[in-house]
């Protein structure tokens, strides 16, 4: 695990250092923050005492690591720590025991991710079910109106996301993408629409937004349901008219681009509970397709299999009844919770074949 820590503090690294096996970095201000990171680009986290905090930091981070996480280091703003999206805002004095849990166990989770990304893969399985949806997907494809993708947790949401950008009419572009958690944060507006330099305190120059970058472009948002009630209101303009305006600025600006979105909740409940607008909820469910969970097509674990297996350039042979066996499992976390078994049983098996293991 490698920590940057932005801070004048020492004792603070001190702290770090007892909680991971490794040894964070340290620096003190924002020249040597850039300065480092143009020689190392593999940071799992990002941890900014509050005395040494501007946004350009933060921005920097965000948009330039987009799998990385943040720690804010408050001073008592915040009971113990409160996460938002892939960002953390953590009181002090800090606690030894927490701290650690933070750093230790968060790692290993699934990290929320605001990214350009190109993979051509496509979903897999020769189910019914599964030629049924990527048919679709490829149909909707040629088609620039809003789709809603919808279904559990693991399903491949953003597999179909991809899907639909590979064959859609702006795939000579890198799609863009961010997950909807951080459009649940103070900075949220900043992130979709940009500003203005001096339009806050922080804001040392022009920045442009997600929906700028994603002008004559697909547009995924991930997790949609976490996205703020005023982050819905201001973002429903620029999806009827693709017309916005940056904060601190009075210019009109405008954009168009396609707009693909994904949750793995019942968004009609949400709307029912008042914490998802309506008319938001109407303007980007013109269409909708449905992920269909593994319970559905189990006939396709074995080419799923084969397909993790090849992209690991995995040649052993399996244990008997391996497939047989992961077939008759029940899979609540879906595809990406087989992925994770296949994944754990190929390291774990350091003989000539690999062995299941759960």
């Amino acid at each position: 695990m490698k920590i940057l820590l932005l801070s004048r503090d020492g004792h603070i690294r001190t702290l770090i250092n007892k909680c991971i096996a490794d040894k964070c970095i340290m620096v003190s201000s924002k020249d040597k923050v850039i300065n480092y990171l143009e020689k190392n680009s593999d940071i799992d986290f990002f941890i900014i005492d509050e005395f040494s905090f501007s946004f350009e930091i933060l921005k920097l981070v965000i948009f330039a690591f987009p799998l990385s996480k943040v720690v804010l280091l408050m001073n008592g703003k915040f009971a113990d720590y409160r996460e938002s999206g892939r960002v953390f805002f953590y009181t002090k004095p800090l606690e030894f025991d927490k701290l650690s849990f933070l750093l230790n166990d968060h790692i290993n989770k699934k990290l929320v991710q605001s990214q350009i990304y190109n993979n051509d893969e496509l979903l897999v399985g020769s189910s019914l079910i599964m030629e049924t949806t990527r048919k679709e997907l490829l149909l909707l494809s040629k088609e620039n109106c809003p789709i809603l993708l919808f279904g559990e947790s693991g399903t491949g949401k953003e597999l179909a996301a991809k899907t639909l950008h590979k064959y859609g009419i702006y795939s000579h572009k890198d799609a863009v993408s961010i997950n909807c958690s951080l459009l649940n944060t103070d900075i949220a507006d900043s992130i979709l629409f940009g500003h203005k330099r001096g339009s806050f305190t922080g804001a040392e120059e022009d920045t442009m937004g997600l929906i700028e970058k994603a002008n004559n472009n697909t547009f995924f948002l991930d997790e949609i349901e976490n996205i703020s009630i005023n982050s819905q209101s201001k973002l429903l303009r620029a999806i009827e008219l693709g017309e916005y305006r940056k904060i601190g600025d009075t210019n009109l600006m405008t954009s168009k681009f396609r707009l693909v979105s994904a949750s793995n909740k019942d968004l009609d409940q949400l709307v029912k509970q008042k914490v998802f607008r309506d008319d938001f909820y109407f303007r980007i469910s013109l269409i909708q397709v449905r992920l269909p969970s593994l319970e559905e097509h189990k006939e396709d674990i074995d080419e799923l299999i084969f397909h993790y297996y090849s992209k690991k350039n995995e040649k052993r042979v399996f244990e008997k009844d391996f497939v047989k066996k992961l077939k008759e499992l029940h899979w609540p976390g879906n595809v990406r919770q087989l992925n994770s078994v296949l994944e754990k049983s190929r390291i774990y098996s350091p003989d000539s074949k690999i062995q299941l293991k759960i």
